[in-house]
């Protein structure tokens, strides 16, 4: 299927709600199965890595509101209908949202419950604010993993300090792997202990 409209040289200046209308396909690839590589919310826009194909497609907003999907998370898969032209490749359609990823909040245990991911604890190697990313050594004494600073802003950390001992979940990618998400060991031993304290109090409340 080809889409022929008016060209436009500058996509990013155009109004929102209308992404991506005036760009040309030179053909349409329907329900494809992606996985979200990445989506920043407040810019509105990200990219999705479709299955049959070795490239990154990007994916507007607007596109997922018109498919009703206000929000996706961290490895989201839905069936999309891709463009390809001279732009590179646009999603055109979102079909199905399949599973919506890993949300803000949600920690590693759970993201390993529902993507199959890795789940394991390591000592961060180094972290380099001004380039944004750095290496953690894992305990199950394989590769580094690669952190970007994405996943430290997803889940509020500021700066990783070497040394300090993190909990994560890990996905493959072609040079290795990276971290998905990531919780401090010192924040989840004290959620533990506010736990363990809740209980204590709501047996002596009983009692």
């Amino acid at each position: 299927m080809v889409i022929v409209v008016k060209r436009s040289n500058d996509i990013m200046g155009q109004n929102p709600m209308e992404y991506g209308a005036d760009i040309v396909d030179d053909y349409l690839d329907e329900d494809v199965e992606v996985k979200l590589k990445w989506f920043n919310q407040p810019k509105g826009f990200g990219f999705v890595v479709p299955s049959n194909k070795d490239v990154d497609a990007f994916l507007h907003i607007t596109t997922l509101q018109k498919a009703e999907i206000e929000t996706i998370g961290e490895g989201a898969l839905l069936i999309c209908d891709i463009g390809y032209g001279e732009k590179g490749a646009m999603v055109r359609k979102v079909k199905a949202l399949i599973d919506p990823g890993l949300m803000p909040g949600e920690n590693s245990e759970e993201l390993v419950q529902k993507s199959g991911f890795n789940g394991m604890q390591g000592i961060v190697k180094w972290y380099k604010p001004d380039k944004g990313f750095g290496f953690i050594i894992p305990d199950d004494g394989q590769k580094d993993v690669f952190v970007h600073k994405t996943c430290l802003e997803k889940h509020g950390i500021d700066v990783l300090t070497p040394g300090q001992r993190i909990k994560m979940a890990v996905k493959d990618v072609p040079k290795g792997r990276e971290a998905v998400t990531i919780e401090m060991m010192e924040d989840i031993d004290h959620k533990d202990d506010r736990s363990a304290q809740d209980q204590a109090d709501a047996v002596r409340k009983v009692a």
